[in-house]
């Protein structure tokens, strides 16, 4: 079944492609050179039924094509993105599945291709037979992210 009025089934692809965009400009003038796509994509459920609960989780992966900028501002901007969109990820930093792994195929003195891998999930409520993707649980105020999202968020 295909997502209803042209919808995509996950949200958080679109709004990590913006964030990355507007950090990195030399993306808007060529589009073409960030590629999003996700797999190892799986579906949770609490049930079945008109108050049924689901979350989706996948493997994102960012990857830039003969990328001549600074590395360090796009991690930061995942990481910034993170603090809001996925913040388990950064409050454990002791387990093994709270790291962003990478590759980086040097091309040559000046440019790199760059793979990052994201671990992401988004819950989905069903009330009243309607499909509401529901908000990032917000971190605790005293969690070592926090500051990450008065900056940004």
């Amino acid at each position: 079944m295909a997502p209803s009025s042209g919808r995509r089934v996950v949200r958080k692809p679109d709004s990590l492609r913006a964030a990355v965009t507007a950090a990195l400009p030399e993306l808007a003038r060529d589009p073409q050179a960030l590629k999003i796509w996700l797999s190892k994509g799986h579906v949770r459920s609490n049930g079945i039924g008109a108050d049924a609960r689901m979350e989706y989780a996948y493997e994102l992966s960012l990857f830039l094509l003969d990328f001549t900028g600074d590395p360090d501002v796009l991690f930061s901007t995942v990481v910034e993105w993170l603090a809001i969109e996925q913040p388990n990820l950064l409050l454990r930093p002791n387990d093994p599945s709270s790291v962003i792994p990478f590759e980086i195929d040097v091309l040559d003195d000046s440019k790199v291709d760059i793979l990052v891998s994201l671990q992401l999930e988004e819950a989905v409520d069903r009330a009243g037979g309607k499909f509401v993707h529901l908000p990032t649980p917000v971190v605790d105020e005293n969690a070592p992210i926090a500051g990450l999202r008065d900056r940004i968020g």
